[in-house]
C-alpha cells in the first residue's frame, strides 16, 4: 500500500456525518422540487439524509419469512482497486515460480510482509535495479516501504531473487529467438556434472521423438538430411544447434528444447523437477485469473435466517455480544481487512434485489392490499416518495434514461 494512502486504511477516521434535512409537510409534497431546493447545500457531500415529516409512516410490506434471496460472497481484500492489482501481481509471481519448481512465499523484513508489488514499482520509478544499486537508493526504497533504512540490503536480495527473474521473463516475451551470444556463460556451465534429471530428460527422447522410418529407396538416398536420427531432430530453439545434449532441456509441455546457457537468464545447472520453455511459462502466467469481486452464495436466506447468520458471524469474529460491538470498531476492522493481503475474511450481503421479483418494503400495486390497513396501503402505493415511484417521476432524469446503469436497477 502506498504510504500516502495507507493511513486512511490502518488509522481510519470516520468522515463527518452526512447532513440531515427535515422537510416540512409542504416541502415533502414534491420530491423533485425539494431535492432542487437543497441541492446547493447537499451536493458537496455526495449524500444526505432526509427524515420525512412524522405523518409519513408507510407500512413495512415484507414478510421476513417469505422474503428470500441469494446473497453475494465478497472477500474484503478484493474490494479495493489498488489492492486488487497487488493480488494479481502476487498470484502471477506465485505461478511463475511454481512452474519453475520453487515454492514461493511472500518474504518478511522487520517482522512484517514486504509489499512486493510496491517494491517492484519503486525500483522501476527509480530507474531500475542497476541504477538503484549504483546510486545506493536501497535505503530510500526501504523508507518508502515503511522499513528502516537498514532493511535496504534485504529488499535488494528479495528483489533480485524473486522479482528480477520474473521481470526479465516478461520483458523477453517477444525476444526468444536468434543465435545465442552467451559464450562466456556456456563455458562457465560446461563443468556442470550430469545428473539423473539429464539422463531421464534425454532418454525420454527415444519415446517422445522416435517415429517409424520408411524403407530406403533411390530417391530417399539422394537426400541424407531427411533421415536424421531422433536426437539430431532435437535442436535448441535459441541457438539452433543440437549438440551438447547433456545440457539440452526438454519442455514438459510442448517438447521445445533449449540449452541451459541459452536460457534467459542463463541457467548454471539443469533445474530439478520439471522444466518449461519460455512460451509455456508465459502462457501459464497469462492464464492466472484476473477476475475479482463477488460470487453468489450457495445458500438461500430469508430476512430472519440472514439476521441470525449475521449475528452469529459477528459474535464469533469479535468475541462479543453482537449488540455490544460499537459501529466504530466494526468499521475500523473492515478497513484493516481491506488492505490485509493475508485476510481471508468474507462477508455476505444482498444486492441487485429486484423489487418486481422479491418484493419491496413499500406497498406495490401488484401486492395484495387487503386487510384493515387497505386505505393506508393504497395511499402509499401512489405516494411520490415511495422508492418504487421516485425514479419514475416524469420530472426525474432517471425515467429518461433507457440504458443500463452499473449496479443500479429501476423497476
Amino acid at each position: 500500500m502506498e504510504r500516502d494512502l495507507e493511513r486512511y486504511y490502518t488509522d481510519f477516521e470516520p468522515p463527518p456525518v452526512a447532513p440531515t434535512f427535515y422537510p416540512t409537510e409542504e416541502d415533502f409534497a414534491d420530491p423533485i422540487l425539494y431535492v432542487a431546493k437543497i441541492k446547493s447545500s447537499a451536493e458537496k457531500y455526495g449524500l444526505v439524509k432526509i427524515i420525512p415529516p412524522k405523518s409519513f409512516r408507510p407500512p413495512f410490506c415484507i414478510d421476513p419469512e417469505k422474503f428470500e434471496f441469494t446473497p453475494r460472497v465478497q472477500r474484503l481484500n478484493e474490494i479495493d482497486a489498488l489492492f486488487r492489482l497487488r493480488i494479481i501481481f502476487i498470484n502471477k509471481l506465485v505461478k511463475f515460480w511454481q512452474i519453475h519448481g520453487q515454492h514461493f512465499r511472500i518474504p518478511w523484513a522487520e517482522n512484517k510482509y514486504i509489499d512486493l508489488y510496491r517494491l517492484q514499482k519503486l525500483v522501476a520509478e527509480n530507474g531500475g535495479l542497476r541504477k538503484v544499486s549504483e546510486t545506493r537508493r536501497w535505503s530510500h526504497i526501504a523508507k518508502c516501504l515503511g522499513f528502516k533504512s537498514t532493511a535496504g540490503p534485504s529488499l535488494k536480495y528479495h528483489y533480485t531473487k524473486w522479482i528480477q527473474p520474473f521481470e526479465l521473463h516478461l520483458s523477453d516475451c517477444n525476444d526468444d529467438t536468434g543465435p545465442s551470444t552467451s559464450e562466456d556463460t556456456k563455458d562457465e556451465c560446461k563443468n556442470v556434472p550430469q545428473t539423473r534429471r539429464q539422463s531421464r530428460m534425454m532418454a525420454g527422447l527415444e519415446k517422445r521423438r522416435i517415429k517409424p522410418i520408411p524403407s530406403l529407396d533411390k530417391s530417399s538416398l539422394q537426400d541424407k538430411s531427411d533421415h536424421r536420427t531422433p536426437i539430431e531432430l532435437v535442436i535448441c530453439a535459441k541457438c539452433g544447434h543440437g549438440d551438447d545434449e547433456a545440457r539440452l532441456l526438454l519442455c514438459e509441455t510442448c517438447d521445445n528444447s533449449l540449452h541451459i546457457y541459452c536460457a534467459n537468464p542463463p541457467l548454471m545447472e539443469v533445474p530439478k523437477g520439471e522444466w518449461r520453455c519460455h512460451t509455456c511459462v508465459t502462457n501459464a502466467v497469462k492464464s492466472v485469473s484476473t477476475d475479482f469481486g463477488f460470487v453468489d452464495s450457495q445458500q438461500i436466506f430469508n430476512l430472519n435466517t440472514f439476521g441470525d447468520w449475521a449475528n452469529t458471524f459477528k459474535q464469533q469474529y469479535f468475541k462479543e455480544i453482537p449488540t455490544d460491538v460499537p459501529r466504530e470498531k466494526v468499521e475500523a476492522e473492515f478497513w484493516r481487512n481491506v488492505v490485509d493481503i493475508d485476510s481471508v475474511v468474507q462477508v455476505k450481503y444482498g444486492a441487485d434485489l429486484i423489487s418486481s421479483k422479491v418484493g419491496s418494503g413499500f406497498p406495490r400495486r401488484e401486492d395484495s392490499l387487503n386487510g384493515i390497513d387497505f386505505k393506508e396501503k393504497q395511499y402509499y402505493v401512489n405516494h411520490p416518495w415511495n422508492l418504487n415511484n421516485l425514479p419514475k417521476l416524469k420530472e426525474s432524469v432517471l425515467c429518461h434514461m433507457h440504458t443500463d446503469i452499473s449496479d443500479t436497477r429501476m423497476c
